[in-house]
């Protein structure tokens, strides 16, 4: 009963004080899940990957993941409603309460704080992926003749540039990036 409780409390903190997505959690989760030893950052950065592939927000996908390896069904469900209910609640709160400050001055300059505050927890996301990655977890590969840690890693960052510029430039849907580097992780990596 405790570990459930628990799991409620830790993901309905996160609930509560994350603005910005499921994308700016993930540091919260990664600091939160970590140093209770539940997850390891090779199984931190799997759980996160997984959990965008999936259908549903990656912050859903994330916390019910962890519960259910934490407390199974029970555990998925304390740390699902954990982190959905603090949302819920603010978005009543918004509707009922702060809808009609929405035009208040104090109110949009708190909201541009909270948007630089996400981009900034967005931007720790992506560093750590890009370290756990290419620096603390480099690509394995045999360890036969012609392997180099160095290609694995360049390879990579090919892939993430190509990815980002056909996405954010070109618009091309991640429902075919996704697919197209699936494939593309299992042939060269």
């Amino acid at each position: 009963m405790i570990l459930y409780l628990q799991l409620f409390w830790i993901f309905f903190t996160i609930g509560a004080v994350t603005f910005g997505g499921g994308y700016a959690m993930i540091p919260l989760f990664q600091q939160e899940l970590m140093s209770r030893n539940w997850i390891t950052p090779d199984q931190f950065t799997d759980i996160v990957s997984v959990a965008q592939m999936t259908p549903g927000a990656i912050s859903l996908n994330t916390a019910t993941y962890v519960g259910s390896m934490q407390g199974g069904v029970l555990g998925a469900i304390s740390a699902t409603l954990g982190l959905v209910l603090p949302g819920f609640i603010l978005s009543i709160l918004i509707v009922k309460i702060l809808q009609p400050l929405g035009s208040s001055v104090h109110i949009q300059r708190a909201i541009r704080g909270i948007r630089a505050a996400a981009i900034g927890l967005i931007g720790s996301a992506v560093l750590f992926f890009v370290e756990q990655s290419m620096v603390t977890n480099p690509f394995p590969r045999s360890l036969g003749s012609g392997w180099s840690p160095i290609a694995p890693i360049g390879e990579a960052i090919l892939i993430g540039v190509v990815v980002f510029t056909l996405n954010y430039k070109k618009r091309v849907s991640p429902f075919i990036i996704i697919p197209v580097t699936f494939l593309l992780g299992v042939i060269i990596f």
